[in-house]
């Protein structure tokens, strides 16, 4: 069904239990982080495959939202090269079945070079012979485009799912269209292709959208920077439960997942969002709860700076500021609220990070009395303005519970690899507290 004839007629169904807002649906949500470039001999067909969890609450629809920008350390990056003969189809895991989605009606689209966003028409659990898609079925978007030679298209080097080849197949592969063919994008299970061997490559990440069967479930956008993107957490591809504290808090243990949105990008600082408001803040009125961590990076191990510290907590008003006001108004939507996360501990490079003995606080600023804790002491202050909250990972990552003492500002032995992100043991306690904290929402 169109999208906009869809989510028209759904305002009218069901009273006032059935909202019918556009909402992130799946836990396995990112946006884009980096280029991928295409191949200089030839004009490419790209074939992707991406996995979803249904989240927070059954659905009556579905919709993919596909952008043509990423997000960069300080500010927005836009792809300028077209996807062209953007084909989707959703396969349902559950009952081994896929169904092409459509968009204005048509079986493709292009993504013009550089665009904010495409959504597809919604696609009905009855086309699937379903009454509903169910929290936490498992279905994969299969979607190829075209790019011209030397073209890139967005993509984000996280994944929040195995995909071995014996299990669910590589994510992309690229290929020439003339002497290769994707021979079940309409099919199931791993992808297969017929001619010349296609080459493994990174995916485009289409975003899972929907409407709730019933109310407003709580529905959380993050932005954060490789912290909530996943860096060191090295379990990998066995998982098959998510990457980084984000996405494993937002599947948990796959029996109650949450839906949401990983807007993290490595390296970043609240100037992303500053700087990339036109297109950032596009991302808010798809969610409901704001998990905002960003601040890592703009204090590094140098001396306390309070011109620096004040810069970045004006960047941080305008930002939630703005955030706030991109909420979506619909009628039966829940009040957006926004968290502001406190940041944690910090060692230095080279520390032995297996002892709290072992471990040098990186600097001044994550020191007792330094920057980092005026900057979470403001934090705390911003709620009831800026903010509605904070959460505090250190709670669980910290060495010490007392700021007073220089433990409180290191890693808890081996929650960390390399002082500053945690560790594949350090991101399952995050993980775990961070989710209990979604769950009281």
């Amino acid at each position: 069904m169109k999208l906009r004839e869809y989510l028209r007629s759904a305002r009218h169904r069901s009273g006032a239990v059935r909202t019918g807002i556009l909402r992130y649906a799946s836990s396995f949500n990112r946006a884009p982080t980096k280029q991928q470039a295409g191949s200089a001999s030839f004009a490419a067909r790209v074939a992707n495959v991406y996995q979803h969890v249904i989240g927070s609450g059954d659905l009556d629809g579905i919709v993919a939202r596909i952008t043509n920008r990423l997000g960069a350390v300080s500010g927005v990056t836009n792809n300028t090269t077209a996807l062209a003969n953007f084909t989707l189809y959703l396969e349902h895991q559950g009952i081994n079945q896929t169904v092409q989605m459509l968009f204005g009606g048509a079986t493709s689209t292009t993504i013009a070079g550089s665009a904010l966003e495409v959504l597809s028409d919604a696609l009905l659990p009855s086309a699937f012979g379903l009454t509903k898609f169910s929290r936490g079925d498992k279905v994969r978007f299969r979607y190829s485009f075209d790019i011209v030679v030397n073209g890139t298209w967005p993509v984000n080097n996280y994944y929040d799912w195995s995909y071995t080849t014996g299990a669910f197949g590589s994510r992309a592969q690229i290929y020439d269209p003339t002497v290769t063919t994707w021979t079940n994008i309409a099919g199931t299970g791993a992808m297969t292709f017929s001619g010349t061997a296609p080459t493994g490559t990174a995916a485009l990440p289409v975003v899972l959208m929907g409407t709730f069967v019933s109310g407003d479930p709580v529905v959380v956008l993050t932005g954060k920077d490789s912290l909530g993107e996943g860096y060191y957490d090295t379990l990998g591809a066995g998982l098959n439960g998510g990457t980084g504290q984000f996405a494993r808090a937002l599947y948990g243990d796959g029996s109650a997942p949450i839906a949401g949105m990983n807007a993290s990008v490595f390296g970043c600082t609240n100037l992303l969002w500053f700087n990339g408001a036109a297109t950032m803040n596009t991302l808010v009125k798809y969610a409901n709860v704001i998990d905002y961590g960003l601040g890592t990076n703009s204090f590094d191990g140098t001396a306390n700076n309070s011109t620096a510290l004040n810069q970045v907590v004006a960047y941080d008003q305008s930002v939630l500021t703005a955030m706030r006001s991109n909420a979506s108004g619909a009628a039966g939507a829940r009040a957006l609220k926004i968290y502001g996360e406190l940041l944690g501990p910090r060692s230095a490079a080279g520390s032995d990070y297996t002892t709290l003995a072992g471990q040098t606080v990186f600097g001044p600023k994550w020191d007792i009395g330094g920057d980092v804790a005026s900057y979470n002491a403001t934090r705390v202050s911003q709620v009831g303005t800026y903010l509605d909250g904070t959460f505090d990972p250190g709670s669980v990552l910290r060495g010490s519970s007392d700021p007073a003492n220089a433990n409180f500002y290191k890693w808890l032995p081996n929650y960390s690899n390399d002082g500053t992100h945690y560790s594949s043991t350090g991101v399952v306690p995050w993980a775990t507290a961070k989710r209990s904290f979604y769950l009281s929402l």
